[in-house]
């Protein structure tokens, strides 16, 4: 069987900023320091940031000085020209205290769009030894099927993926035959899918039902609700990395147990195919008030 633990990708948009809808916390140096060492302790060496995370990028860098190994995935989203672009990554491999990015991906899909210079810089930028990989956050399939109808090149596409949110699956496929790594977030849906009961009716009362008949499956199949979450989309074999927003080394900890029920998870696959919610207002949390 796989090491499921290659898969993961440590999410820090916590690590600088309050983040989630079941937190609301940032995560503090110390406890970001912990969370580096069980990741390293797993063989855990991905980790997702950007350059609007706060001072995300700037504490990982000063507790990541006493360790080796990590490979950082940053985003930008915007830039005023080539020069300031070229900045701003130095900017980042300077907070992050290496030489080099494992990737950089494109934040604001709408700033390239207007701006087919900033893709084109990447690219010439790429050949310098900056960062490896190229890619792009994406929110909206409409922004794949712009990429790909123009045929751009690019090595990640990152994007939310959940039992909820399953808007790009259609084309997993065509992805791993063009050989992009599909990176996925949001898998836990910024927390929602363990809001309080109380909480879940009053702030997002058309999505309570669905929780309930994901919690009933689990019930009846001997699982945790996160065990069935985090599998859902490890079992899907097109997703090369799922990036996990973690809080505390106990978290990681726990998900990383949950990775022992995958065989479980992937027996109940059928009964949770049609459990997808197609309103956008519902599963994007940039759409929430």
């Amino acid at each position: 069987m796989q090491d499921l633990r290659k898969k993961i990708i440590i999410g820090s948009a916590q690590f600088g900023l309050d983040y989630g809808v079941n937190n609301g916390k940032i995560v503090g140096k110390k406890e970001v320091s912990d969370i580096l060492g069980v990741a390293n302790q797993n063989g855990i060496f991905d980790i997702d940031t950007a350059t609007d995370y706060g001072r995300s990028q700037a504490v990982l860098g000063s507790v990541n000085k006493k360790r080796s190994g990590f490979k950082f995935i940053s985003k930008v989203s915007r830039a005023e020209n080539k020069r300031d672009l070229k900045f701003k990554i130095e900017q980042c491999l300077e907070d992050l205290g290496v030489d080099s990015l494992e990737a950089l991906l494109i934040h604001d899909f709408n700033f390239f769009k207007s701006n087919q210079w900033f893709y084109d810089a990447m690219l010439e930028m790429r050949e310098t030894a900056m960062f490896k990989k190229i890619g792009f956050s994406l929110y909206f399939p409409e922004e794949l099927s712009y990429l790909l109808d123009r045929k751009l090149k690019f090595d990640i596409v990152q994007i939310p993926y959940n039992v909820f949110d399953r808007r790009f699956e259609s084309y997993f496929k065509c992805l791993v035959d063009l050989g992009v790594e599909i990176h996925v977030r949001s898998v836990f849906l910024q927390g929602l899918f363990f809001l309080e009961d109380k909480i879940l009716k009053e702030k997002f009362s058309l999505l309570y039902n669905n929780v309930k008949e994901l919690q009933n499956i689990c019930l009846k199949n001997n699982l945790k609700l996160h065990e069935l979450l985090l599998n859902f989309v490890l079992n899907r074999e097109e997703v090369s990395k799922l990036v996990l927003g973690i809080d505390s080394k106990e978290q990681l900890l726990l998900n990383l147990k949950a990775l022992g029920r995958f065989e479980v998870t992937k027996s109940i696959m059928d009964k949770l195919r049609d459990k997808a919610v197609l309103d956008e207002s519902l599963i994007l949390p940039i759409n929430w008030k």
